[in-house]
């Protein structure tokens, strides 16, 4: 294969949509041992050129509380106003002029909704139409925690009750038993089988929303909950406490405590099981990711990410990569089969969301300055990146 730098370049820009090819290309024109090193600095410019730059970039100053379709296709995201984008052409789509503090979408992506203080409006997302009348809590006080499945919305307010609603019709269909005080956290279960709220009364409350049967009233070891989140198949509950800066695993089958996961010195924002449910990443304002063994309890890594803390963490689908987002702007990437830290991105801000999208092809950082979408390296080019730093590390030890 040619060696010249301006058909290297020719031939990296036909193939500059696929990062992957791109980088089998320049790792062609690595000299074999025992031969003479060609290579200038076209190539190490060139090199440096594929190494998970910034797909695309949305500044726009109402770029708070992001909301992804669970198919990565559609992008909401507001403040002054609400701004749906198409994710594969990156074009806005529609504007929608209402002050909404939180979007989201429903899990089966049909439709999304938009919350402001105690008012909630929902829209279709194929057709991109608001569907019905505003939907407005009865509850004394605003709402603080929104919760959806396929056809309900859970809103949790500041008097501690919760109460469910229909989409189609937008009528309140039921009132889930109340807390005594705020209700600071809610969370369902994947496929809205279970639903769970933590509130100031020290006490976490899961239910079962087909039948409405409430299965268990689980007692917080410790102040208040911040963080919930279910595993995939719903068996187990994890919380972070606050300020006791520890995780509690609750095992949702047998309505039992688990573990109680200490060694964070900070505040614990983020909690994500790996897809199989094995491992659970917490993510805290101690400057760490930790993985946690779920059937154990027992700590696997404590992983550093960066001084200001660290916001939010996701598994790829396959569960072999972790990413986190940091308070000072970075995104980290994790080969877990070795633990090693893979690539370091530069926000625009303060990440206070990461996650893969695509298929695990795209990785999203959102920051209060900026909604930045990066190409994910594969497992093949951390590899093939692991493997040049190692015959790096021999050559300097020369």
């Amino acid at each position: 294969m040619s060696t010249d730098p301006d058909q290297i370049r020719e031939e990296i820009r036909v193939t500059r949509d696929n990062l992957e090819r791109a980088i089998d290309l320049l790792d062609r024109q690595r000299p074999k041992p025992g031969d003479e090193d060609l290579r200038g600095f076209e190539w190490r410019h060139l090199w440096q050129l594929c190494q998970s730059d910034v797909k695309v970039t949305f500044p726009d100053a109402d770029a708070h509380h992001p909301a992804f379709s669970p198919d990565g296709r559609w992008l909401a995201y507001g403040g002054d106003r609400i701004v749906i984008r198409e994710l594969p052409s990156q074009a806005v789509v529609k504007t929608i002029p209402i002050a909404a503090t939180t979007p989201a979408f429903s899990p089966d992506g049909n439709w999304f909704c938009l919350q402001k203080a105690r008012e909630v409006t929902v829209w279709e997302t194929r057709t991109l139409r608001q569907m019905g009348r505003p939907i407005v809590s009865t509850s004394d006080g605003d709402v603080v925690q929104m919760g959806l499945d396929g056809g309900r919305i859970y809103l949790g307010s500041v008097s501690g009750d919760t109460r469910t609603f229909d989409v189609a019709s937008g009528r309140e269909i039921d009132s889930l038993p109340g807390h005594h005080g705020p209700v600071t956290a809610l969370a369902l279960s994947r496929g809205g089988r279970l639903f769970a709220s933590a509130g100031l009364d020290q006490t976490v409350r899961i239910r079962e929303l087909v039948s409405g049967r409430s299965l268990s009233d689980l007692p917080i070891p410790g102040d208040r909950i911040h963080t919930l989140s279910f595993s995939p198949d719903g068996s187990l509950l994890a919380g972070s406490i606050t300020p006791e800066d520890r995780v509690v695993v609750w095992d949702v089958t047998r309505r039992s405590q688990r573990s109680v996961l200490a060694g964070h010195k900070g505040l614990i924002p983020g909690l994500n099981f790996s897809p199989d449910g094995s491992m659970l990443a917490s993510a805290s304002w101690d400057g760490t990711a930790r993985l946690w063994n779920t059937a154990s309890g027992q700590l696997i890594a404590s992983l550093r990410a960066q001084l200001l803390g660290v916001n939010s963490v996701d598994f790829t689908q396959d569960g072999r990569r972790l990413a986190a987002g940091t308070g000072d702007g970075f995104i980290k990437l994790w080969n877990l089969e070795n633990l090693q830290e893979v690539l370091t991105l530069r926000g625009a801000g303060g990440v206070g969301i990461v996650r893969f999208l695509s298929g695990d092809e795209t990785l999203v950082g959102a920051s209060p300055e900026a909604i930045e979408l990066w190409v994910a390296p594969s497992l093949g080019a951390i590899s093939r990146k692991e493997h040049l730093r190692a015959e790096e590390a021999v050559v300097s030890r020369r």
